[in-house]
């Protein structure tokens, strides 16, 4: 969410929207805003650097006029990936203009893991 506020809606007005749902044996949760969106090349850096790992250095390059680090959404991935593993899968959706979707895939566990 917090990606939402400070990327997506920093330059207008806007609604933020977060959503969960079970899809098989995965809670779905989606944060949708209705903001400035992102281009393919802006959406797939952002894809490679949360399934990449790499938090550090070309983050800020995106910094469009704020001082923010970007590294929020790839922090979650990180821990996530580390409790469920591969099961956990993120999607990132968005158009300049239409705003942004992320949802995660956060597999089932059983209670003898909770």
């Amino acid at each position: 969410m917090e990606n939402a506020l400070i990327h997506g809606l920093n330059q207008q007005a806007g609604t933020i929207r977060i959503a969960a749902d079970m899809k098989g044996r995965h809670l779905v949760l989606a944060v949708k805003d209705d903001g400035i969106g992102m281009d393919a090349a802006m959406r797939e850096s952002i894809v490679r650097r949360i399934q990449g790992g790499s938090a550090g250095s070309s983050m800020q390059e995106e910094a469009s006029g704020g001082s923010f680090s970007h590294i929020g959404l790839q922090n979650v991935m990180e821990r996530m990936s580390m409790v469920f593993g591969e099961a956990f899968q993120c999607h990132v959706y968005s158009e300049p203009g239409q705003g942004t979707v992320i949802e995660m895939y956060i597999p089932e566990r059983g209670n003898a893991d909770v």
